[in-house]
């Protein structure tokens, strides 16, 4: 699986990228949704599926809900 590092800023008065080590996508918070609908996604929905409950079951019980 591939993965490509991605920061979103928002609301940042100035921002200077230099360089980043691997790059990094930089996007300003209105660039977010356009980027993001325009991915192909690497995940088939079976496996996004079985990542989404690994993850779940690592959060910790909410003390909140019986």
């Amino acid at each position: 699986m591939s993965v490509r590092s991605m920061l979103s800023v928002v609301d940042a008065a100035k921002l200077t990228v230099k360089s980043a080590d691997p790059p990094v996508l930089v996007l300003e918070d209105e660039q977010l949704d356009g980027m993001l609908s325009g991915l192909t996604p690497t995940l088939s929905t079976d496996q996004y599926e079985r990542e989404a409950v690994a993850l779940l079951a690592e959060l910790p019980e909410d003390p909140l809900i019986d």
